[in-house]
């Protein structure tokens, strides 16, 4: 045998979009000296017919190594990983040339991964859903999504025919956490996560932290324009013109915070008909300067407070 085959399990996992870690088996992989030595580049897809893979000294042809679409190009002399793109030639007679997702190393670091399985990342928009961005000097969207049940997650969309064996993504144990970085995705890109569930049955779902939406009656993701911070706003609106094919654009949300910033005192001390029941000291007095206590009293029967007591300064 020239060159190592993927075994059984992972293959068949690869089939049916269990595997965890599709990294550890597909893009760049190291042979074992005992099995002949140097490196193969791997790829899946049962879409493809042919494959190869260009590099800085030429095209080397991929073997055909299984019956599902499952292609290796073995390189003895190479040890360390290399640039590349992939050639593919698919079933349909369509050609494409691609940098490989499964060549690229993870986004989320340690401490991303700890919070959000913590539940105390404050800033999740910018690490879980779709996020354009240049990663290894090349650029592409990043799609991450929490799944701790799922048996696998793949990231499906306009950028890859909606093949999810395209970009199948890696599982971080033990947050629950699925990611992939897709160089070919851009921004106006419609997406979904294909999720292999618990119970074995696939399902296709929106970004739960999608910023922006296909119109309805469908109920696609759209890759926003940028990664750039959601601003906290007690406002938001929707642009965008309302045909078939048009997105709404949530180009701003709520924030709790700035909400309850936005509240003042004046606001639940006023009836529903504005008619005040315990204003302020401050309000009603027109000046406090050298009083060190200032007490306010009513003695309507339907007030809720009848007293209100001020205190300035040390008592």
């Amino acid at each position: 045998m020239p060159y190592p085959l993927l075994n059984f399990e992972p293959l068949r996992a690869l089939e049916t979009g269990t595997h965890p870690d599709p990294f550890s088996c597909l893009g760049f992989q190291t042979v074992p000296s005992h099995e002949g030595g140097g490196s193969l580049i791997r790829v899946f897809n049962p879409a493809f017919s042919a494959v190869s893979i260009e590099h800085a000294d030429g095209v080397t042809p991929c073997e055909y190594s299984s019956g599902n679409g499952c292609f290796e190009a073995v390189f003895r002399h190479r040890h360390e990983p290399f640039p590349y793109k992939v050639c593919a030639f698919l079933h349909s007679g369509h050609t494409a040339l691609y940098d490989d997702p499964y060549a690229f190393p993870p986004v989320l670091g340690d401490f991303d991964l700890h919070l959000i399985a913590q539940g105390t990342h404050y800033r999740l928009w910018e690490k879980l859903g779709a996020n354009p961005m240049v990663h290894e000097g090349v650029e592409g969207v990043h799609f991450a999504l929490w799944a701790p049940n799922a048996r696998g997650v793949s990231a499906i969309g306009d950028f890859n025919g909606w093949n999810p064996h395209s970009h199948m993504m890696r599982r971080h144990d033990p947050h629950g956490v699925w990611e992939i970085f897709a160089p070919r995705a851009r921004a106006g890109q419609c997406y979904k996560f294909a999720i292999q569930g618990a119970d074995g049955v696939s399902r296709e779902k929106t970004d739960p932290m999608g910023r922006e939406t296909e119109l309805r009656p469908r109920t696609g993701s759209v890759i926003p324009a940028s990664s750039t911070t959601m601003r906290s706003s007690p406002t938001f609106w929707i642009t965008g013109s309302v045909t078939p094919n048009s997105s709404m654009r949530l180009r701003s949300t709520v924030s709790a915070r700035s909400m309850s910033r936005a509240l003042s005192l004046e606001t639940w001390l006023v009836s529903s008909s504005s008619r005040p029941r315990c204003m302020p000291p401050w309000r009603s007095s027109p000046s406090l300067s050298g009083t060190r206590r200032t007490t306010v009293s009513r003695t309507a029967p339907s007030a809720p407070c009848s007293r209100i007591v001020m205190s300035r300064g040390k008592r």
